[in-house]
């Protein structure tokens, strides 16, 4: 499984130019895989707040592929 995405919102709309100067900030919070579980947004947020609450701030309970699979990203 690999997980990609990017958002952007661009604070200012649009740039009048294309020359301009540009700043990107990018902030993730959590992201939660339950395996073989289906969870309601509710249980979701639950989670995610069980971890902030005792400031987890990362885990990963996912098994590294065996055997490991090419990263398209060079990650």
């Amino acid at each position: 499984m690999s997980l990609n995405y990017n958002l952007w919102f661009a604070k200012n709309g649009l740039l009048a130019s294309l020359t301009g100067k540009r700043a990107y900030e990018e902030d993730i919070d959590w992201v939660l895989h339950a395996k073989d579980r289906v969870l309601s947004p509710a249980a979701v947020a639950a989670a995610v707040a069980s971890y902030r609450t005792r400031c987890i701030a990362f885990v990963d309970t996912v098994p590294a592929a065996d055997p490991p699979l090419p990263s398209p990203c060079d990650l």
